[in-house]
């Protein structure tokens, strides 16, 4: 969603793509690959910018196809960093457009995720970690993982959660559009 305004909170997935995600538990990745492609269409739905990262794309692979049919106006980044920090566009893009809070999720919880959001915190950002759209290899790993960032200030949280949060009142605009996603959510 390219913009020229300022945005105080955007939205970042982080490498999902089919080479990253078939390493991980197939049943696991399923409900991964749901769970952030209806946050997908709620975001959309909210207006709130995304920010896609690719870990070196050409031997890769792109962002999965389905995810980008869920984020149809995201930004697209490459890196060959493990932080989303690592890719000078994107550090720019967030100075450019002001922004003060990242919401994350992608994979890989351990790796990306954790040295994405400490790098954010560490540039005074707030970070919400997506509980239901971060995935790793190892589940005790991204458990430890997570534990860390919630010590460190980050914010873990479901993406319902976010969701409302970000709506705030059901008198807002898009209140029934989100009720309705979350309803029809598998």
């Amino acid at each position: 969603m390219p913009t020229d305004k300022k945005v105080e909170t955007i939205v970042l997935m982080v490498d999902l793509q089919p080479k990253l995600t078939a390493s991980l538990d197939k049943e696991k990745c399923t409900r991964l690959l749901q769970s952030i492609c209806f946050f997908g269409d709620a975001i959309n739905c909210l207006g709130i910018p995304t920010i896609m990262t690719e870990q070196v794309p050409e031997k890769l692979e792109p962002t999965h196809r389905n995810v980008k049919e869920h984020f149809s106006n995201a930004i697209f980044f490459q890196k060959d960093s493990f932080s989303a920090f690592g890719c000078e566009a994107f550090c720019r893009w967030l100075s450019d457009h002001g922004v003060k809070h990242i919401v994350v999720g992608g994979i890989e919880t351990a790796i990306c995720i954790f040295l994405t959001a400490q790098e954010a915190i560490s540039r005074n950002l707030k970070v919400t970690v997506i509980a239901d759209c971060v995935l790793g290899r190892r589940e005790q790993d991204s458990i430890v993982s997570l534990e860390e960032l919630s010590k460190r200030g980050v914010k873990i949280l479901s993406s319902e959660t976010i969701l409302y949060s970000l709506m705030g009142t059901a008198s807002h605009s898009k209140f029934r559009k989100i009720s309705k996603l979350v309803r029809d959510r598998c």
